[in-house]
């Protein structure tokens, strides 16, 4: 009987590849491609790839648990040409480390903070860095600002997630009570920036592992 290993954290090393525009992968229906977005596709742009899944493959595409598009039913010759069209629309394609936010970022009412902005600044530094050549292939970062759709059933490596001010004060006294009313008013300013919790995991070398971290971030 097998079992499951105790330590659920692999050794750090390039895990296998997702299947990617330039890099399908092979399936029981053909080849499948994969892309997936750093900002919002008009409606238009949606029936173009609707079009070309038809096209070139057998004109089933798949919307994954992350939002990233599945052409399937492709062949190898026809996997090429889906990649010269699809580049063709000049779509806000992915390319690079994975950051994702949800989709109602900075549209959300229930929303605690919005986190394109940290998103769009973590992939322009993970771009100048390079970091898509040294670190895992599947490697992921959530930013999670909160609201109507959660994003806590994606695992990832490192996760970002806007958290509410804890205002905690001790004392009974009517000087105490009023400090403590002003500090209250203060973090719950809309201008205030949120405060953003942050856990890392699987990503250093299995000799070098640290333990699963939580890092409070105060604005950013």
């Amino acid at each position: 009987m097998r079992t499951a290993p105790s330590d659920p954290v692999q050794p750090f090393g390039r895990r296998g590849t997702c299947p990617a525009l330039s890099t399908p992968m092979l399936t029981g229906d053909g080849y499948l491609s994969r892309i997936a977005f750093e900002a919002d596709i008009a409606p238009h742009d949606m029936i173009a790839l609707c079009e070309l899944a038809e096209q070139h493959g057998n004109g089933l595409i798949d919307i994954t648990a992350r939002g990233s598009l599945q052409f399937r039913g492709l062949t190898r010759e026809s996997a090429c040409d889906l990649e010269n069209d699809v580049l063709a629309l000049g779509l806000p394609l992915r390319d690079g480390l994975a950051v994702e936010t949800s989709p109602l970022a900075g549209r959300d009412d229930r929303e605690i903070a919005d986190g394109s902005a940290i998103a769009d600044e973590i992939r322009r530094e993970a771009a100048a860095l390079a970091l898509h050549e040294k670190l895992a292939a599947k490697m992921s970062v959530i930013i999670d600002g909160g609201g109507r759709l959660s994003m806590c059933d994606l695992l990832a490596d490192i996760r970002l997630k806007a958290v509410r001010p804890i205002i905690e004060f001790s004392g009974n006294c009517l000087s105490e009570v009023r400090r403590a009313r002003r500090c209250a008013r203060d973090l719950l300013r809309p201008t205030r920036q949120p405060m953003w919790s942050c856990c890392c995991s699987s990503i250093w070398p299995a000799k070098d592992r640290l333990p699963v971290a939580a890092i409070w971030i105060c604005g950013r």
